[in-house]
């Protein structure tokens, strides 16, 4: 049979590998792919805004005004970071406010936030193993079975569109592993409400610089809240314009966890404000505690999300690729049953 000849088998095989090979290309090309290139890439990034903000550091506690050269080294930061750090200290020179502690926390979020892509690179390595050998588990079967069966080699054209049909399959596994561990490395967080995590902190040390600058908490609420509400309406709804609003909307706004720390750190930053005003105090020490309990608690909902990958990738492994590998076996045992009868 012309289907059985060696050169149209050669040909099979190579379309399916061919095919293989763009599909994995424009897989390649996925959002969902952040976490292999891109912990590298921002980790570079970070650094970047690592040593702006040490320069800047260096240049306040020396007693000298930053010039143009250090402004133009801030805008030139990669985004958000670059937007919200210049902003944020043009509007607090604006205003007469200190600059050195805002950026010693910026500094600090920076730098934790490196932390976290350190450990995040180090717990998706499982799930990541497991996307590539998924990737290429199921034409590596597909080849042994068309090799140990008999008569797989009389119908080359079923046979190849059955690998291929389970190729697809195992790569839309693959990548459904590698979306749940770049959702886990941002705790959860959908793509759309990621930018929220350094807007929230941002106008909390907005918030605080302002206060800190003798500006009354309810004026500086509302400057803060503006400029949160420019950048992520949707946190900006959680907050509330005012600062005496007592009621959380996190739990109506967002079904993520994670956007819920963030949507509740302004509660917690409005509370610290009343606590203070009912006692009689400052309330900027209870302010930055607060910020530094919100960045906590975000640390700490990533961990949770990192220590469950392993379990959520299971749901990928039972959905796509074990029904791929069945699909080649049965195939198999099939044609080769018809084969011998």
């Amino acid at each position: 049979m012309a289907f059985a000849s060696p050169g149209f088998l050669m040909l099979a095989w190579s379309a399916c590998f061919i095919f293989a090979g763009l599909l994995a290309r424009e897989v390649s090309r996925s959002p969902a792919l952040a976490v292999w290139r891109p912990i590298r890439r921002e980790r570079a990034r970070l650094a970047r805004v690592i040593d702006a903000l040490w320069m800047w550091d260096e240049t306040l506690a020396a007693g000298l005004v930053p010039g143009t050269a250090h402004w133009q080294r801030l805008r030139g930061l990669p985004e958000p970071w670059g937007e919200l750090i210049e902003a944020g200290l043009q509007e607090l020179r604006s205003s007469g406010a200190a600059l050195l502690p805002t950026i010693k926390r910026f500094r600090d979020l920076a730098l934790d936030e490196d932390a976290t892509l350190i450990e995040a690179q180090a717990r998706t390595g499982q799930a990541l193993a497991q996307a590539f050998f998924c990737a290429g588990l199921v034409p590596i079967f597909g080849a042994a079975l068309y090799a140990l069966l008999p008569g797989l080699g009389e119908r080359p054209g079923i046979w190849a569109g059955v690998c291929a049909l389970a190729l697809v399959a195992a790569l839309a596994g693959a990548r459904w592993m590698i979306a749940l561990a770049e959702r886990a490395r941002w705790g959860g967080l959908a793509v759309a409400d990621r930018p929220a995590v350094l807007a929230a902190f941002s106008a909390g040390e907005a918030f605080l610089a302002w206060i800190r600058s003798g500006s009354p908490a309810d004026l500086a609420w509302v400057r803060a809240w503006d400029g949160l509400h420019r950048r992520v309406p949707r946190l900006a709804r959680a907050w509330g314009a005012s600062v005496w609003e007592n009621e959380a909307e996190a739990e109506r706004i967002s079904r993520a966890p994670a956007f819920g720390v963030l949507a509740r750190s302004g509660e917690n930053l409005k509370r610290a404000v009343q606590a203070s005003l009912m006692e009689g105090r400052p309330c900027s020490d209870r302010i930055e505690a607060a910020l530094a309990g919100t960045r906590k608690d975000f640390r700490a909902q990533v961990d949770r999300e990192l220590a469950s990958l392993a379990t959520r990738s299971l749901r990928p492994l039972m959905g796509c690729v074990a029904p791929a590998l069945f699909l080649e076996l049965l195939t198999a045992l099939a044609l080769s049953w018809e084969t011998m009868s």
